[in-house]
């Protein structure tokens, strides 16, 4: 068993039932090896559930920077990368992204890798400012910060993940037409045009 197929899979049992209905057992029966095979490659749960919630928001980082990188639009690429952020978080149950917080070695994880992603999505505004799609000398941080208020508003609510993703996709339009420059403006409604 290759240690990196079973992080997958145990990332993957971790977003969907959350830390505490999360089972070696079960993810054992669903890979169709022995715990002792797990036991090998992880010497406790814990180094188990952290491990997986590093590779779960390796790939979260890896593929915000991806998007970032791949499209040769820099306010495309500022938009759809955010929008990889939060399509992530949307197919996660609350109750899971609570229980990885209150993990303590979990949580620093959590930390690590949002400062990775906000320095990503930073590099990724400064980019599109240089293009002139938004207006120069911009705090990233405090636009972060919005962003982030207003996702977690709709999180926080009773809505479906199609309709979180909607309204933060609006929200976000509207906050980056706040800032940018004619030519981006023209970009952004070309964008909510062709929607997610």
């Amino acid at each position: 068993m290759k240690r990196e197929k079973l992080l997958e899979a145990a990332a993957a049992g971790l977003k969907e039932r959350g830390m505490k209905r999360f089972s070696v057992d079960e993810l054992a029966r669903n890979l169709h090896i022995s715990k002792k095979t797990i036991y090998d490659l992880f010497d406790s749960k814990k180094s188990l559930v952290e491990s997986a919630v590093e590779y779960m928001l390796s790939e979260l980082a890896s593929d915000v920077e991806n998007i970032g990188q791949s499209e040769p639009n820099s306010l495309r690429g500022l938009v759809y990368s955010i929008m990889a952020g939060v399509k992530f978080f949307c197919t996660m149950p609350s109750h899971t992204y609570s229980e990885i917080r209150e993990c303590a070695g979990c949580n620093e994880i959590v930390g690590k890798t949002a400062e990775r992603v906000e320095r990503l999505l930073s590099r990724n505004m400064e980019r599109a400012a240089d293009e002139e799609y938004l207006n120069k000398g911009l705090n990233f941080e405090t636009v972060s910060n919005v962003i982030k208020a207003q996702f977690t508003a709709q999180y926080a609510g009773d809505y479906d993940a199609n309709t979180i993703l909607e309204r933060t996709f609006n929200i976000l339009i509207t906050i980056l037409y706040g800032i940018a420059t004619q030519k981006g403006k023209a970009e952004l409604e070309n964008i909510l045009i062709k929607g997610l």
